[in-house]
């Protein structure tokens, strides 16, 4: 008796295995390979781009880490844009591939990015001044072909839907 009953349950386990894989096989078919994520088979080492500002890097354990989203936020006028102009420079030192930078507020200062460090040369920086955030998604998706090495939005709050 105790060895069907063993057996039974190992049974329910196998059975409760095989429809997990097959909602994940499931799932990975409808939305695309990478929906969800498996960890005992992802590298979770990130690899990290130095601010040039020490305490910044302590806080962001390191730098600014690539491969993520990184929402900056705060008040009007605390310095918001030019921690993201430094961003955009540490990018263009460490990476070949140009940034692509959605300037949704339209009222970037080019002078002051660019005493930054902020490279608008073509091979660096791709810019756009849409406000449409379903642009945007179109613009990245088209670009992602091609590689591009980060994504900056300032400011996220400016985007409106179609």
């Amino acid at each position: 008796m105790a060895k069907t009953k063993a057996k039974q349950t190992e049974d329910e386990t196998q059975d409760k295995e095989d429809l997990y894989e097959k909602v994940i096989g499931g799932l990975s078919k409808d939305f695309g390979t990478g929906v969800i994520v498996d960890f005992e088979k992802q590298n979770l080492n990130v690899k990290r781009l130095s601010t040039g500002n020490i305490a910044l890097d302590y806080v962001l354990d390191g730098g600014w880490p690539t491969n993520r989203v990184v929402e900056i936020y705060g008040d009007y006028g605390v310095g918001k844009t030019t921690v993201v102009s430094k961003a955009i420079e540490a990018f263009q030192k460490s990476d070949p591939r140009p940034v692509l930078l959605f300037d949704s507020e339209c009222k970037i200062d080019v002078e002051y990015a660019h005493d930054l460090g902020v490279s608008f040369a073509k091979d660096k920086m791709i810019f756009s001044q849409t406000m449409c955030m379903e642009e945007i998604n179109d613009i990245c998706e088209k670009l992602s072909v091609v590689g591009i090495s980060a994504i900056f939005i300032d400011s996220f709050a400016s985007i409106f839907p179609r």
